[in-house]
């Protein structure tokens, strides 16, 4: 009898330890999904905010947000206090509204040769955020008294209070706000002040003229940075940036969640320690586009949208193809560093894309749509994803397909590079012409002027003779 005790009390415990690990994991997928979903429908709302109301307010409040997701974070505990949920919704709206107001600084570089790498820079930092964690998980496992959860969430609480009192004027200066409008005089597009661009080694408006005023994108005729967030949603470069968006979110949200379930699977498959090895080699290796930002900021400045989209592209088809085979530790590698390098360079050609064609006076709103919503959409369609392949007949070749069909996505999506460099060449085109139409206009004018000073002057010569008479 003690020993019939003894093993019902041995499968209780198990079975207690099972629903205990299957809630842990339930709450844990909550806590994921509510902080993976604040950050890209709260980007449609920080979009709209930063338009209207500048820098400055957005990037308090969301620092305020941050904050209290700190404080929430720390005090929280799964027994008497359990806040995560909330905490981890608080801290995506808030990192998400702070990341984006970085973005104006980057617009005051938009006539020099630093627009590209300002924007790699943001870009990667927030790729590289995660880092963050991995810290906090070390220290902890290094001394868990010292370096505690509470304590490490008060040092993020103290950092975000520390960026707050420093989000002043007095430090920023102008780069708190939007940059210096463009205006035109005698039809060239020139800064109202180019003393900055002396400064930075360009002797006059004429590189800023070249560089972006033919660069500007044009839909019927008329400049897109020129037209109203709504006439904008109703040109084919936001089309296009939507399809982008869709295609390339989802393909990074899909890997990043699924990637242990293909090293399991896919291929040859490998036997669970293996593939845990593997994730956290995955986890190391695509923060390998960290130390190159200045490469791709460089890459996109030299040889523009077109082409360093259609690199991104197949860096997004490479990755794909070595864990698709899921075959040498090598070529997994390899493919671990094209999505790393992938994810951080789409990022990248997307804000640049959005400031230099819709412009910074609605930057906001249109990484808000043509990012946010696509982000969401594409978060939304990843557990039918999932869960239909994990739930069909054959597991791996539900993935292989899958894996397929991105691949072929990802090859229909070199039609935007293409068009994007022929509509480029007709812009530019379209704007010499412009510009030679308002020259012409203009020396007209001058010309009839120049005549009619000189009627003027017969005229009056003529009077002077009949008074001499």
């Amino acid at each position: 009898d003690s020993n019939n005790n003894n093993n019902n009390n041995t499968n209780n415990t198990f079975t207690t330890a099972i629903a205990t690990c299957a809630s842990a994991n339930v709450r844990y997928s909550q806590i994921y999904t509510a902080g993976a979903f604040g950050t890209p429908v709260s980007l449609l709302v920080w979009g709209i905010l930063l338009d209207k109301f500048g820098v400055l307010p957005c990037r308090l409040m969301s620092l305020l947000i941050f904050a209290a997701g700190c404080v929430l974070f720390a005090e929280s505990d799964s027994e008497q206090f359990d806040a995560f949920i909330a905490a981890s919704g608080l801290l995506s709206i808030g990192g998400a509204g702070f990341s984006l107001s970085h973005y104006t600084f980057c617009s005051h570089w938009e006539s020099t040769r630093y627009f590209e790498t300002s924007h790699a820079i943001m870009n990667t930092a927030y790729d590289a955020s995660t880092i963050c964690f991995l810290i906090f998980m070390l220290l902890h496992q290094s001394d868990a008294e010292i370096f505690s959860m509470r304590h490490l969430f008060y040092s993020l609480f103290f950092m975000s209070v520390l960026f707050l009192v420093l989000s002043h004027k007095r430090v920023w200066g102008k780069y708190m706000e939007r940059p210096e409008e463009i205006v035109s005089e005698s039809g060239a597009r020139q800064l109202k002040n180019i003393g900055s661009m002396k400064r930075l080694g360009f002797s006059s408006s004429s590189y800023f003229d070249r560089k972006i005023g033919r660069s500007a994108a044009t839909h019927n005729g008329r400049i897109i940075n020129e037209m109203t967030f709504l006439e904008q949603l109703k040109t084919p470069h936001y089309l296009w940036l939507s399809l982008w968006s869709f295609i390339c979110i989802y393909r990074i949200m899909f890997l990043l969640g699924s990637v242990f379930e293909h090293l399991l699977l896919v291929g040859d498959g490998r036997d669970y320690n293996d593939a845990n090895t593997l994730v956290t080699l995955f986890n190391g290796l695509i923060l390998t586009s960290i130390p190159i930002f200045s490469l791709t900021g460089s890459f996109v400045n030299k040889f523009g949208l077109a082409i360093s989209i259609a690199v991104v592209n197949v860096l997004g088809i490479i990755s794909f193809i070595p864990i698709l085979y899921n075959d040498s530790y090598w070529s997994l590698c390899i493919g671990f560093i094209a999505f790393g390098i992938f994810r951080s360079t789409f990022y990248t050609t997307i804000t640049v894309y959005c400031q230099n064609v819709f412009g910074v006076n609605t930057f906001g709103k249109m990484y808000g749509t043509g990012v946010g919503v696509w982000a969401i959409l594409s978060a939304v369609l990843q557990y039918p994803t999932m869960n239909s392949a994990l739930e069909s007949d054959s597991p791996k070749k539900a993935f292989f397909y899958i894996d397929l069909f991105l691949i072929a996505c990802g090859v229909f999506l070199f039609a935007m590079p293409i068009w994007l460099h022929l509509t480029m060449k007709y812009s530019k085109r379209e704007f010499d012409r412009l510009r030679a139409l308002k020259a012409d206009v203009v020396g007209s004018a001058t010309k009839q002027q120049e005549q009619q000073g000189g009627q003027i002057n017969i005229a009056s010569t003529d009077d002077d003779d009949d008074d001499d008479d």
